[in-house]
């Protein structure tokens, strides 16, 4: 498939070897940087922006506004404690989801 890549990025180099590849088949690159995770410096590579984890709706519209069509996640995170997320609304409609698959 054509069209910008997503990588919703954790920590480690996975997401900046995915996009480095992405970038060097033409493909156009944006990064949706896990805060507390991801590398700043990566969004700074390539274009992007930084959501916290339960920022579920803004990661979403970041990602829609960057014309992407595909999304992968890469990279490590630590499973996060659900009752100190802070969520957006669009997070808040997943907390039932997300609590029966913890």
């Amino acid at each position: 498939m054509s069209g910008r890549l997503g990588i919703i990025a954790g920590a480690g180099d996975l997401p900046k070897r995915i996009a480095t590849h992405a970038a060097a088949t033409g493909r156009e690159v944006f990064i949706l940087g896990l805060r507390g995770f991801a590398d700043p410096a990566l969004i700074q590579e390539f274009s992007g922006a930084e959501a916290a984890m339960g920022e579920i709706g803004k990661g979403i519209r970041l990602l829609e506004g960057a014309g992407c069509k595909e999304v992968v996640f890469a990279g490590t995170i630590q499973r996060p404690d659900l009752s100190a997320l802070k969520f957006d609304l669009r997070g808040a409609a997943l907390i039932p989801q997300l609590a029966a698959a913890a």
